[in-house]
């Protein structure tokens, strides 16, 4: 039987962020391609966004703060990704 490594909790999240990359930069613009999907919309509430919401964070997101809208479009060449959300109170002061 295999024996594998167990890996850092630094080592995951990086490991996570790059599999989130990649789907991003290559899975998403062919599947919307291939669908036909030119905007895709992804809302998510604050503490509740969802598996959909929750497989877009990257890992030093535990969760999104109040309400975020995913936003990814495609125009036949060039992916637009952008996330929309109110800013976090705590940073204005």
């Amino acid at each position: 039987m295999q024996q594998y490594r167990q890996m850092s909790l630094r080592e995951l999240c990086r490991l996570q962020d790059e599999i989130l990359q990649e789907h991003l930069k290559r899975l998403l613009p062919s599947v919307m391609e291939e669908t036909g999907t030119d905007m895709w919309i992804v809302i998510g509430d604050e503490y509740n966004e969802g598996p959909t919401g929750e497989s877009l964070l990257p890992s030093s997101f535990h969760h999104a703060r109040r309400t975020a809208a995913f936003i990814f479009s495609w125009n036949g060449t060039n992916p637009t990704r952008m996330v929309i959300s109110k800013p976090d109170y705590m940073i204005a002061r």
